[in-house]
């Protein structure tokens, strides 16, 4: 399975509209269970897009291969709970009556798309649906606040990883794990970039809870108002794809340590 073609949008912030008044009652009743309460001074300062929306935004130009499998990861909830995004990206791509099947992977923090790639991986020796749509989608909106987040200064942002088979291959997943806590994650990422070798051109994209000095190679670090979707928007926009990319990500609040390994199609071959 390699990652053919990837995709990311950041959409500017919208007038609140007149809909999110019928969704306060549902917000308060899922908070008071807990006991708390809407805040509406976080929520006036969202920017009011739905995951549909960005979907729409990724899709406004079309795909190269249409994929049989689609994957939608988040990490925070729509803003509008009970939409159901994958199904609805499937219409857009194929109209009605495909065979196409559309899985959600919510309530695992940034484990989401990590877990997306694993899924793709376990799906792509079945030829039904060896190309697959990975969209990992992150709406700004929130009714309150979550650890680790920073809701008051998070965008309305989208990444759209399409993976198959065949050439033309952008990187390919050599592995995906994850770590007990953020000291074994560092070792890890370390470890592995002193086994390549010393003229290979290698990258590594951190997200903003992992503060690493020294690692030796370029670093890009996500964008403080990406939550999930940061280091990948960084990998979407790593051009031209360098022979290794190591994607690593925190979520301190939850216990969530990840790395993606992905490799250029053409060094995997050697």
């Amino acid at each position: 399975m390699q990652i053919v073609h990837a995709r990311h949008v950041r959409l500017p912030a919208r007038p609140r509209p007149d809909w999110l008044g019928v969704n306060q009652s549902l917000y308060q009743d899922l908070l008071g269970r807990h006991g708390r309460q809407v805040d509406e001074t976080l929520l006036a300062r969202g920017s009011f897009h739905t995951h549909q929306d960005l979907a729409d935004a990724l899709l406004a130009e079309a795909l190269p291969r249409q994929p049989q499998l689609i994957l939608v990861a988040q990490a925070l909830p729509d803003l509008l709970p009970f939409t159901a995004v994958a199904p609805y990206i499937d219409h857009l791509l194929h109209g009605n009556g495909t065979q196409t099947l559309c899985l959600g992977v919510s309530q695992t923090g940034i484990a989401a798309p990590f877990v997306a790639l694993r899924i793709a991986a376990a799906y792509a020796g079945q030829s039904p649906y060896r190309d697959a749509a990975i969209f990992i989608l992150e709406q700004a909106t929130l009714p309150a606040s979550r650890p680790g987040v920073d809701a008051g200064n998070l965008a309305d942002t989208g990444v759209l990883l399409l993976t198959g088979s065949g050439g033309g291959g952008r990187h390919l997943p050599l592995h995906v794990r994850r770590a007990p806590d953020a000291a074994t994650l560092e070792s890890l990422v370390r470890e592995i970039l002193a086994q390549a070798p010393g003229d290979a051109p290698e990258h590594v994209i951190l997200g903003h809870a992992l503060p690493w000095e020294g690692l030796g190679v370029p670093v890009t670090r996500a964008r403080p108002d990406q939550y999930t979707t940061g280091v990948w928007s960084a990998l979407a926009a790593l051009d031209p794809p360098v022979r290794r990319v190591l994607v690593a990500d925190a979520d301190p609040g939850s216990g969530d340590y990840h790395l993606a390994v992905l490799a250029s199609p053409a060094t995997a071959a050697h």
